[in-house]
């Protein structure tokens, strides 16, 4: 089953700015960053669009929870985060499998994500080697 929420980490190229973020569709997502369809937004003002980290979650519940938990650390834990994972801080959209499906009768397109199999399991768990797993204390 795939996941029906995400929690990811977008940043520059420089790296120097990071922001945590929660989608229940992270490929449009990534794409509005992307293409800063709001051009006044925190992303868009900083240019981040690398997606650096992403984990899913079964329920929107769950993802909203580890994101206000992720954004209440200190900048050097999300940077742990995100090495214990990537630790060359590439851009892992090409790890998420866009596919782009127009219909020719709405304005809008459809797409569908898979998860990469190797690094991640879908049901809300990172891979299991990862050692920032959060809990609730």
């Amino acid at each position: 089953m795939l996941a029906s929420a995400w929690v990811y980490i977008i940043t520059n190229v420089h790296h120097t700015t990071l922001y945590v973020g929660v989608t229940n569709d992270l490929p449009t997502r990534l794409w509005e960053h992307r293409t800063k369809q709001d051009p006044k937004s925190f992303s868009a003002k900083y240019n981040l669009s690398i997606l650096v980290f992403y984990q899913g979650f079964d329920s929107i519940v769950e993802a909203i929870a580890k994101e206000k938990y992720i954004k209440g650390k200190r900048r050097k834990w999300k940077e742990a985060l995100v090495n214990a994972i990537n630790s060359d801080w590439k851009d892992l959209t090409a790890e998420i499998s866009l596919e782009l499906r127009p219909s020719p009768f709405e304005h809008s397109s459809s797409f569908f994500l898979k998860c990469h199999p190797e690094r991640w399991t879908c049901g809300g768990n990172a891979r299991a080697k990862d050692p920032l797993q959060y809990s609730q204390k």
